[in-house]
């Protein structure tokens, strides 16, 4: 039963660790769903310019502060970090969004 439980205890490891992951993959999901809905077609020009490794800041000419991250996460292949205002941060519903997507919170002047 020793086996049982390091396996037990690996498997742990491995679920606590890639949860992230998961949980961004599952966002990412479900917000490429919704923008088909609301999208009939999106264009993303120079996706093979992005290095797949390596520092990559992405910057967007926004209407919305909600679609443009989202978009530019459901279109690059890479994983990504999103700056979101703390104020929407520490908002219930779209701070735990913003926790699962990997957005660091940032303070407005």
């Amino acid at each position: 039963w020793h086996v049982a439980s390091l396996v037990g205890a690996l498997m742990s490891y491995v679920f606590v660790t890639n949860m992230k992951d998961l949980l961004y993959f599952s966002v990412k999901v479900f917000f490429h769903s919704i923008l088909s809905i609301f999208f009939r077609e999106i264009e993303a020009v120079g996706l093979d310019n992005v290095p797949q490794y390596g520092p990559v800041i992405f910057t967007t000419n926004h209407a919305n502060q909600f679609i443009d991250g989202v978009t530019v996460m459901c279109n690059c292949r890479r994983k990504i970090s999103l700056l979101v205002a703390e104020k929407s941060w520490n908002r219930r519903v779209v701070g735990d969004i913003a926790w699962a997507m990997g957005c660091v919170p940032v303070r407005r002047a």
